[in-house]
């Protein structure tokens, strides 16, 4: 049995800034689709996946979205990979789990030792067997 469930895509390639072999068959851009999936599953998403700048405060924050497919139920457990490569950096969820439909913002903090330089942070989503990512490039100025 498919089940879907209604979300705006409105702005689908900016939130699926990952999701290079998406495309739109229709003639113009529609306000929402109805997204099935075949099995049950969820994308990860970021509004400034693009990348995001250290601030005067030497910190800089990244919203993630979380969108369940296919009647996928339970919490998405959020992780990072890249943030203790880099000297002086240290990242936080506000929320480390959410739900399959869900949203976060990724904290990021460098200090005064932590080099300039453009820095892919990946954030990982695991919920059960399933796993997916999205990098952002942070700038440390």
């Amino acid at each position: 049995t498919r089940r879907s469930s209604d979300l705006s895509l409105a702005n689908w390639q900016s939130e699926t800034g990952q999701d290079k072999n998406s495309s739109w068959k229709s003639a113009g851009l529609p306000s929402a689709c109805n997204v099935a999936a075949q099995s049950k599953d969820f994308w990860i998403t970021s509004s400034t996946y693009a990348g995001a700048t250290l601030g005067s405060t030497h910190q800089a924050t990244i919203a993630i979205g979380t969108f369940g497919l296919g009647g996928i139920t339970g919490n998405i457990a959020l992780t990072l990979d890249g943030v203790s490569e880099v000297k002086g950096l240290t990242g936080k969820f506000s929320a480390s789990s959410v739900p399959a439909t869900g949203t976060s913002v990724l904290t990021l903090t460098a200090s005064s030792s932590t080099p300039a330089g453009t820095y892919p942070i990946t954030i990982l989503g695991n919920l059960g067997n399933i796993t997916h990512t999205v990098t952002v490039s942070l700038v440390v100025p």
